[in-house]
C-alpha cells in the first residue's frame, strides 16, 4: 500500500509505502521512477524485529538522496525508523527512536537545505497511562544519524542439505563481524569472522548437510569494533516431506486465448488431481489417509469467494486420485452477460495447498437480448403446428433455426453455432448438419448439401436463419444399444455491438428412424409379434408400426398402399406417411422410415421405390425409406411361385375354392389363388414372385442402403446371390436385425439392391 510520494527537480518520482514480503511480514518499499514512468530501483527495509514495518512519509533533498520514515519493529516494540538512500537506492543509514513506552510511529519527514532531517509523529509517554500519546519530533544531522545493525536471512525454512543466506547491514564500514549459527541441539555450526564492505554490509551463508538435526537454528552477528549486536534471527530445518501439486484439471486452470471456446455451462464438473502424501497434519488409519477438500468459486476475480463445499473421505496412502464435484451456477447467474467464474480447490487439512483456475466465461442458460426459435420446415406444409424438439436419425429431416434481435436491445454483430454431444463426437453423421437458410417461407432443397457441424456468421442484421439437418446415424457405440433417444446440443453464441456476447444451448432429442416391420406372402402383421416382444422394440424405438399388405395383390398395388395412394384426403395407416407423421406430430423432424420386411414385403418396397411418387417433396427427393433389411426375400423370384402356377392344373377347383372361402389368415393355398366368378386365377402376388413365368416382376436397381438376410425357399435350391447385393454379406441370423440396422447399415454407406 503506497502512503507517500515526492517529485525531485528533474521530474523523477518517488513512492513509498508498505509491501508484504515472504517471511518478513510487511516492509518499507520505496521505488524511484524516471520522468517517463520507467522504474529505476526498488529499495526495501526490514526492521531488526523481522515483523511489520510501515513507511508513512518520504522526502527528497537537493542532491537526490531519499529519506523515508515510519513505524519499524525492533522485536519488542515499535519505533521511529528513518532510512536514507542515495540516488542509486543504496541504503546509507538507519536512525531509530523509541519513546518511554515502546509505542511509536513517525508520521511525517522533512529535509532542509543543509541536509538536516526532521521527523515527527506520535509516541506514547509515561508507561501505564493509556491516554499519554505525545508529539515526538526529532532532528538528525547527516553526522548524527544513529544506525542500528541488523541481519536478515532467507529462506527461513530448509530441508537437511539446504542453504540459508545471511545478509548484514548498518554495521561499521570495513569492520570485522563475528557471525554464529547455533543448531537446535545448541551446537555451534558456524563461528566465523568476516569483513563488512564500504556500506557496512556483508553476505555469507550456512549450508546444512543431509544429516543436520531438524529444529530451530539461531543466527547472531556482533560488530567487534562497536560492540553492537544485531538482533538475532531464526530459521528452521525440517524433516523432508514429500510434496505433490494439487491441481485442478477441469475446467482448465490456464487462461485461454479464445475464451468463448473455453466457456463453461451453468452446471460444471470440477475435477482435480492430488496425491495422498503423508505428514503430521494428516490422519492415517491403516493403509488409508484422510482427505478433506474445500471447493469455492468467485465471480469478482478473487475479491470475494463463495461458501465452501466440502469433499472428504479416505484413500490409499501415496495413491494419486482424481476427485470430482459438480456445481450448479444457475442461481448465481440471474442471466447476466459477461459473467466470469474462478474456481479454487483447497486442501482443508493443509490450506497452503490449493489450486485456482483462471476466470472462465459462463454460458448463460438462455439469450436475453435475442430470441432463439426452432421452426418447422415446409415438407408437410399442413403439419407445422408447434415447434420441433428434435429429429430422427434419417439424415433428411430438418427444421429452421431462427435468431432474431429483441426490440430495444443492442444490435447483433454476429452469430456462431456448433453441435456437440456427451461423447465429444465431431462428425456430421452423428451430430447432424448446419447450413445457411435463404428460402425461409417455402419448400426448398437448399439444405440437401449441408455438411458442417459449426457455422460462424459475421454479418450484422436483425434476423439470422439456418438449417439443422438430422444425423445420418443414431448409433455411436455399444452404450447406445438400449437407448431410445440421445441428445445433440445446439450451442449458439450471439455477439452484440456492446462487445458482450451471450450464449444459449438447446438440447435436441435424437431418436431412431421410425421402424416399419412388414410381413410377406401368405401372412399378416402378427408374424412380428414375438420379435417385437422379445427384442423390446418399444423400449428403443419411439415409433414403429407393423402394417398389413394385401397378401394376394400385385407388387405395384401393395406399393401404392405404402405410398398412401388409395385413400385420397386421408392418411392410410399402412403407409410410410402414417408413421412419419406420428413422429412429426410428437415434435421430431422426420421424413423417412427404416423398413424391415419378410419375404414378399421386401419385393413390395422395391416396387414402391420404382414409383415416381417415392421421391417427392415430403422427403426432399431422398425417398421414403432410409434403410432396408430383407429377410428371405426372393429378389430374383421364387421357384415356389412357378410351382404354384403349375399346381393350379393339378388341384381340384372345389378344394381351392373352399380354402379361399375359409379365408385362412396364413394359408398358402388361399393366398395363391383368387376367385373370378366360378373360376380360379393365380393371385397377383404369385404372378410377380415367379422366376420365369408370365407376370414375373423385374426390379430396377434400388438405391437405398440395404442388407440381405437370405434363406432357401426350396431345400437344395440356392440361387447365386453375388449379383443381387453389391458390397454386402448375407446369411445373417434373423436375430441380428437390430444390430444390422445400427452397426452394419450406416447411412453413409452407398449400397444398392
Amino acid at each position: 500500500m503506497a502512503t507517500s510520494l515526492a517529485v525531485d527537480g528533474s521530474g523523477n518520482v518517488y513512492v513509498t509505502g508498505r509491501s508484504r514480503s515472504s517471511g518478513t511480514w510487511s516492509d518499507y518499499a520505496t521505488i524511484k521512477y524516471n520522468p517517463s514512468g520507467v522504474q529505476q530501483w526498488v529499495a526495501r527495509y526490514n526492521g531488526p524485529g523481522d515483523a511489520d514495518d510501515y513507511a508513512n512519509s518520504l522526502a527528497v533533498d537537493g542532491s537526490g538522496n531519499v529519506y523515508v520514515t515510519g513505524s519499524g519493529s525492533n522485536g519488542t516494540s515499535s519505533e521511529y525508523a528513518t532510512v536514507k538512500y542515495n540516488t542509486s537506492g543504496v541504503q546509507q543509514w538507519v536512525a531509530s527512536y523509541n519513546g518511554p513506552s515502546n509505542s511509536n510511529s513517525a508520521k511525517s519527514l522533512a529535509v532542509d537545505g543543509s541536509g538536516n532531517v526532521y521527523v515527527t509523529g506520535r509516541s506514547r509517554g509515561i508507561s501505564g497511562f493509556s491516554t499519554s500519546e505525545d508529539y515526538a519530533t526529532i532532528k538528525y544531522s547527516q553526522t548524527q544519524a544513529i544506525t542500528q545493525p541488523s541481519i536478515s536471512i532467507s529462506p527461513i525454512q530448509i530441508n537437511p542439505g539446504g542453504s540459508v543466506g545471511i545478509t548484514g547491514q548498518n554495521f561499521r564500514a570495513n569492520s570485522q563481524i563475528k557471525v554464529n549459527v547455533i543448531s537446535a541441539n545448541s551446537e555451534v555450526v558456524i563461528d566465523q569472522t568476516i569483513s563488512t564492505n564500504s556500506n557496512g554490509g556483508f553476505n555469507t551463508n550456512y549450508s546444512s548437510n543431509v544429516n543436520s538435526s531438524p529444529g530451530i537454528y539461531t543466527v547472531s552477528a556482533y560488530d567487534i569494533a562497536t560492540s553492537q549486536n544485531a538482533p538475532s534471527k531464526i530459521f528452521q530445518v525440517t524433516q523432508p516431506v514429500e510434496n505433490f501439486n494439487l491441481s485442478i484439471i477441469s475446467p482448465s486452470a490456464e487462461y485461454s486465448p479464445h475464451p468463448e471456446l473455453d466457456s463453461i455451462d451453468k452446471t460444471v464438473d470440477i475435477e482435480w488431481i492430488d496425491k495422498m502424501i503423508t505428514g503430521s497434519s494428516y490422519t492415517i488409519v491403516g493403509s488409508k489417509r484422510k482427505y478433506k477438500y474445500g471447493l469455492i468459486y468467485s465471480t469478482d476475480y478473487g475479491l470475494n469467494w463463495s461458501d465452501t463445499i466440502i469433499s472428504e473421505g479416505f484413500k490409499d496412502v501415496n495413491s494419486i486420485s482424481i476427485f470430482k464435484n459438480q456445481l450448479n451456477l444457475e442461481s448465481l447467474l440471474n442471466f447476466r452477460s459477461g459473467l466470469n467464474v474462478m474456481f479454487r480447490v483447497i486442501d482443508i487439512i493443509k490450506p497452503n495447498r490449493f489450486s485456482t483456475t483462471a476466470p472462465k466465461p459462463v454460458r448463460l442458460s438462455r439469450l436475453t437480448k435475442a430470441n432463439l426459435n426452432l421452426i418447422w420446415d415446409y415438407s408437410y406444409i399442413n403439419e407445422r403446428n408447434g415447434s420441433p424438439i428434435g429429429a430422427c436419425a434419417d439424415g433428411v429431416g430438418r427444421f429452421y433455426i431462427k435468431i432474431s434481435k429483441d426490440t430495444g436491445t443492442y444490435n447483433i454483430t454476429g452469430v456462431s453455432l456448433y453441435l456437440s454431444d456427451d461423447k465429444s463426437s465431431t462428425t456430421k453423421n452423428i451430430l447432424g448438419k448446419l447450413t445457411y437458410a435463404r428460402d425461409t417461407d417455402h419448400y426448398s432443397i437448399e439444405a440437401n448439401g449441408a455438411s458442417s457441424v459449426s457455422l460462424n456468421d459475421n454479418e450484422s442484421k436483425d434476423n439470422y436463419w439456418y438449417w439443422y439437418v438430422s444425423p445420418d446415424d443414431f448409433w455411436r457405440d455399444a452404450e447406445d444399444d438400449t437407448l431410445m433417444e440421445r441428445i445433440v446440443k445446439l450451442n449458439v453464441t450471439v455477439y452484440y455491438s456492446n462487445g458482450l456476447p451471450e450464449s444459449e444451448t438447446k438440447s435436441l432429442k435424437i431418436i431412431r428412424t421410425p421402424l416399419m416391420l412388414v410381413h410377406g406372402f401368405a401372412s399378416n402383421h402378427t408374424i412380428w409379434d414375438n420379435f417385437v416382444s422379445k427384442k423390446n422394440i418399444n423400449s428403443i424405438y419411439k415409433f414403429y408400426w407393423t402394417p398389413d399388405l394385401d397378401k394376394k395383390a400385385l407388387f405395384d398395388d401393395n406399393a401404392q398402399i405404402l405410398l398412401n395412394y388409395h385413400q385420397s384426403g386421408t392418411i392410410n395407416k399402412h403407409s410410410f406417411k402414417y408413421l412419419i407423421l406420428e413422429a412429426r406430430h410428437a415434435g421430431y423432424a422426420t421424413n423417412q422410415v427404416s423398413y424391415v420386411a419378410h419375404s414378399m414385403g421386401g419385393c413390395v418396397v422395391r416396387a414402391a421405390a420404382q414409383s415416381s411418387r417415392f421421391y417427392n417433396i415430403t422427403n426432399y427427393d431422398k425417398g421414403y425409406v432410409n434403410r432396408i433389411i430383407t429377410v428371405d426375400t426372393p429378389h430374383k423370384g421364387s421357384y415356389l411361385a412357378d410351382f404354384v402356377v403349375k399346381l393350379k392344373t393339378l388341384l381340384k377347383v372345389g378344394y381351392i375354392k373352399k380354402k379361399i372361402r375359409d379365408n385362412l389368415k396364413e394359408d398358402f393355398i388361399a393366398s395363391s389363388f383368387i376367385l373370378n366368378g366360378n373360376d380360379i386365377e393365380i393371385s397377383g402376388a404369385v404372378k410377380n414372385l415367379q422366376v420365369k413365368g408370365t407376370g414375373k416382376y423385374y426390379f430396377q436397381e434400388t438405391n437405398i442402403p440395404s442388407f440381405l438376410i437370405a434363406g432357401d425357399f426350396i431345400p437344395g435350391q440356392s440361387d447365386d446371390l453375388s449379383n443381387i447385393i453389391w458390397g454386402l454379406s448375407y446369411g445373417k441370423d434373423f436375430n441380428d436385425i437390430l444390430g444390422v440396422l445400427d452397426e452394419h447399415l450406416p447411412k453413409t454407406r452407398s449400397t444398392v439392391i
